[in-house]
């Protein structure tokens, strides 16, 4: 037996050394391959270096003409920057927060989603819509339309800041601009005028089609020139049978989507003047022309001497530690920074809703002996996408144009809300309508509505508002009748308790007074 183990043993030991004999062979002819590639590289390099030296040295004209074809064709192919673009895309750093705020659902209008094959069905209507408003229009055929829309192709083509391809080129983009102006046009009209309708029009058959599409006009992307819509209204407005102006259809796609209807002012003073739906929308809402009362004050930060020349006039520096209580000042400049609903009351700030009405703005907002008074306003399954789209276009606007009302009244919010609570604070207070139902949910909202957007400190809006809140919340005092007055006078029987409390103190001390008199007599 042990013989047997001994044999077998030494039987795998020669194995062993067999399949390592075999490995080693296997190894050394991978060695030799990798150092050819190696040697093979190595030298390939060592060319390709020659061959730039001898390059720079020598100027290789075939080489510096490439580059130099290259550098040409690439200005050849530069997009004609437009001298005042108002419809833009969507830049990235607001985009990728909600792409689905910026792109249409259904109708795609405007230059930027046409051809888009998810779009298709609506083209249909669009060319239904354009023989609809051929039949009533004062004997103007589509040659007339289309000659129009050829004089204002230049003007219209230069409201896009960003470039676009379309399969046809000049052609497709004025055929483009007549079938949209004219799809616009019509659905505004059979919005308004419901006796205009087809029986058996789908885009009416449900409401959440026209609701849909009314979403779909207030995109930033999704826009046409107002010139463009109202020469088109104009041309094919009958003179036995006129309708309503241009500025009354407008409201149509605004109602459905704006936080507050009730807020509305006419817009007929701004049609014209506005660019498209969204611009219209700013100048509307426009403080300097509706609302003149409450203006944002420009800060002046004037040339401030730096540290050394300071240090040199005498002025000592200091650090101020951190801390809750410590804030920088909104009017120096700063992006906004105050406490949320719920550090708030923990302050004593009182919140009290603006009841609705068309004398009252939405971004009126003000605080005054303890009160902050906001205007009550609605959050629905619009509401984001519509603020998406309005900061947008503040924000693409550039600095030297409008106020950035909408950009600074959602800032403001957002700072007021923190969580949920913050909500349903305000949803208490009835400032807040949340039609979502999830108070989360609208503390998500306008947290996010925050992200990628930049504020523009000398000029915000509700500057003096955060400072006073600011100022309020750090003094202690506010903070401690505050708690008294939650702690021991929420409830009429916790003021009868704690008032019952102070009388049987205030007997004692005047009994205790009373005992020592006669001692000091």
């Amino acid at each position: 037996m042990v013989l047997e183990t001994i044999n077998r043993l030494e039987g795998l030991d020669q194995t062993w050394k067999e399949k390592k004999n075999g490995r080693g062979k296997d190894q050394q002819e991978e060695d030799q391959i990798s150092a050819n590639y190696d040697g093979q590289r190595k030298h390939h390099q060592h060319e390709e270096s020659t061959s730039r030296a001898n390059d720079v040295g020598q100027l290789n004209p075939t080489r510096l003409g490439n580059i130099q074809q290259n550098i040409i064709q690439g200005i050849n192919c530069l997009f004609t920057l437009p001298k005042e673009p108002c419809i833009f895309k969507v830049h990235q750093g607001l985009r990728h927060i909600n792409p689905d705020a910026y792109t249409p659902v259904l109708v795609s209008i405007g230059p930027y989603h046409h051809g888009n094959c998810k779009y298709l069905p609506m083209e249909q209507h669009k060319i239904r819509y354009l023989e609809s408003l051929l039949k009533r229009s004062d004997k103007k055929g589509m040659l007339e339309y289309l000659e129009a829309m050829m004089e204002l192709e230049a003007g219209a083509h230069d409201c896009y800041s960003d470039p676009f391809y379309l399969a046809g080129g000049a052609d497709n983009f004025v055929q483009m601009m007549l079938l949209d102006a004219c799809f616009v046009i019509e659905f505004l009209r059979k919005c308004y005028l419901p006796e205009l309708r087809d029986k058996d029009d789908p885009i009416f058959a449900t409401s959440w089609i026209k609701i849909q599409i009314c979403r779909d006009l207030m995109l930033l992307e999704n826009q046409l020139p107002f010139f463009v819509l109202l020469q088109l209204f104009n041309m094919s407005e009958t003179s036995s049978n006129p309708g309503p102006e241009f500025a009354k259809l407008a409201e149509t796609p605004l109602r459905q989507v704006l936080p507050k209807d009730d807020y509305f002012p006419s817009p007929s003073s701004n049609c014209e003047s506005s660019k498209h739906f969204l611009d219209l929308v700013h100048n509307i809402f426009s403080r300097d022309q509706a609302y003149p009362n409450q203006i944002s004050i420009p800060i002046n930060c004037g040339k401030m001497p730096c540290v050394m020349e300071l240090e040199e006039a005498g002025v000592k520096c200091q650090a101020v530690k951190k801390g809750k209580e410590i804030s920088i000042p909104i009017n120096c400049g700063t992006c906004v920074k105050m406490p949320c609903v719920m550090e708030l009351e923990e302050a004593g700030v009182k919140f009290q809703a603006v009841k609705k009405g068309k004398e009252i703005s939405i971004f009126e907002i003000n605080f005054e002996d303890g009160v902050l008074k906001i205007p009550e306003f609605e959050v629905s399954d619009l509401t984001e996408i519509f603020l998406r789209n309005i900061i947008a276009y503040e924000q693409h606007i550039g600095n030297d144009h409008k106020t950035k009302y909408f950009t600074d009244f959602t800032s403001f919010v957002d700072a007021l809300i923190n969580t949920k609570e913050d909500v349903t604070k305000l949803c208490g207070h009835q400032i807040i309508t949340n039609l979502l139902g999830d108070d989360e949910e609208v503390a998500c909202m306008f947290n996010k509505l925050g992200q990628g957007k930049i504020l523009e400190p000398s000029s915000f809006y509700y500057s003096q508002v955060c400072q006073k809140l600011n100022d309020h919340c750090q003094k202690r005092w506010n903070k401690a009748r505050a708690k008294l007055m939650r702690d021991y006078f929420n409830t009429p029987w916790a003021s009868v308790s704690t008032s019952a409390a102070i009388f049987l103190l205030l007997l004692t001390l005047a009994q205790t007074l009373a005992s020592l008199i006669p001692l000091f007599v």
